[in-house]
């Protein structure tokens, strides 16, 4: 750390955490905002949804862009003007798609100017945990990373909350969709404006972050790649991201699949059995239960984070990939329909845990702010990169067995290397955290 203990300003920790918090859940708003109208979508442009999906899939891999460049963007220009850069590109995006639509350019232009907001949902993950790292020490980073870790379960139900209505405003204009468009103009501009006023960086004497600098080092952004424990929570990340990318993508089709397999005699296609064939409505229904879990987890999980001393972080660690895993492995096995309801508090409980545990554990292994943003940035790829494959793999392997509940064993794979790295990573910790808090006494 710097010569002189950090003084916490709580007041002023927490208005920036605030502006992050909002601002990230308008960035989940950006991101999702065409789940609920894609019916309305393919009606406009004259596509089917197979059409839809490939074209999205394609735009979806810039997030790894993003993902890459947001270490290496974050050494140079600092998070804060990350976070910023990211909303100018949604707020591009989002205009170049109104456009797109209004001038008529097809599809195709209308999905490939989103790549823009596609690759700022990439790198702006990787901010707001440095922000709240600078701005609280150690021992309170907990509730703030678990609240911001929120972020798309509040943008995904906003977004589930105000589209209908707001279509619903156009009347019987083939692009009323377009008024959710026009209301995120207005929120990525609202966003940009409190980032620029209220997102600020700690000054040396309230900054709880290292860097570089402050020793006399040379930022040097390999070191993250040569730190184990980086590593074994990138891997750890494979875990957590395969069953969170397979219950999005899934969950509500698994749900509705019919018991034992259909094949088309004409065509050959294979409806994968295993399911218990539930209308869609109710298959929507049920996989959102677990939405409003994860946002109530989200802030009483940053409680408990916050009472645990982070000596103990690494067997904390332990027992939530622990949990985490068993979620996963269970998703796509679930005995009858009346046990969906009991995992749909477990799944939005378990699927909050891994986060703003890692986001904690992060600055206790890196040396700096610099190492630290690599790092972060590292798993964000990682992170998008698991999410597609989890995609394909699962659809496959459910299409190849004739059912769902063939997807268990890549789940139990995934959360054999999760475990053992959590596993691994303990020594590493331990050893790190007696290293960095051995001259440390920081001001809570």
């Amino acid at each position: 750390m710097t010569a002189t203990t950090p003084t916490f300003k709580a007041g002023k920790a927490w208005l920036v955490a605030a502006v992050v918090i909002i601002a990230a859940t308008f960035a989940a708003i950006v991101t999702f905002r065409q789940m609920t109208v894609v019916p309305l979508l393919t009606a406009y442009f004259g596509i089917d949804v197979a059409e839809y999906g490939n074209v999205s899939a394609i735009v979806s891999l810039f997030t790894l862009v993003g993902a890459l460049a947001s270490g290496p963007l974050q050494v140079k220009i600092g998070p804060r003007m990350l976070m910023i850069v990211c909303f100018i590109l949604f707020l591009i995006g989002t205009g170049l798609q109104t456009v797109a639509a209004l001038g008529g350019w097809g599809f195709i232009p209308f999905m490939g100017v989103n790549i823009f907001a596609t690759i700022a949902y990439g790198a702006w993950m990787t901010a707001p945990p440095i922000v709240i790292a600078a701005w609280f020490p150690a021992e309170k980073r907990g509730l703030p990373n678990s609240i911001n870790a929120t972020w798309i379960s509040f943008g995904m139900l906003i977004v589930l909350t105000v589209s209908q209505p707001l279509v619903e405003m156009g009347g019987d204009n083939p692009l009323a969709w377009l008024n959710i468009w026009y209301m995120l103009i207005i929120l990525m501009i609202i966003g940009l404006v409190i980032l620029i006023l209220f997102a600020r960086m700690p000054k040396p004497d309230n900054d709880f972050m290292e860097k570089a600098a402050d020793t006399g080092e040379k930022a040097k952004m390999g070191d993250a790649l040569k730190n184990p424990a980086v590593w074994f929570l990138m891997f750890m990340f494979i875990a957590f991201g395969f069953g969170t990318a397979a219950f999005g993508n899934y969950f509500p089709t698994y749900l509705q699949a019919p018991t034992e397999a259909i094949v088309d005699p004409a065509t050959g296609i294979v409806t994968p059995g295993g399911g218990f064939g539930v209308d869609p409505g109710t298959a929507n229904t049920w996989s959102s239960w677990s939405t409003y879990v994860m946002i109530i987890v989200g802030f009483l999980w940053g409680f408990v984070l916050n009472a645990v001393p982070n000596k103990h972080y690494d067997k904390l660690n332990l027992f939530v990939m622990i949990v985490t895993c068993a979620a996963g492995c269970i998703m796509f096995v679930l005995p009858s329909a009346a046990i969906v309801l009991p995992f749909m508090i477990f799944w939005g409980f378990a699927s909050r845990l891994f986060p703003p545990v890692c986001f904690v554990i992060v600055p206790e292994v890196t040396k700096n702010q610099e190492e630290a943003s690599v790092a972060v940035g590292a798993m964000a790829v990682v992170s998008n990169l698991i999410g597609t494959i989890a995609t394909s793999v699962c659809g496959m392997i459910a299409v190849g067995a004739a059912t769902w509940n063939a997807c268990l064993w890549p789940n139990v794979l995934v959360s054999v290397i999760g475990i053992v790295c959590a596993v691994l990573l303990m020594p590493i910790y331990a050893k790190k955290y007696a290293a960095k808090h051995s001259t440390e006494n920081v001001a809570a």
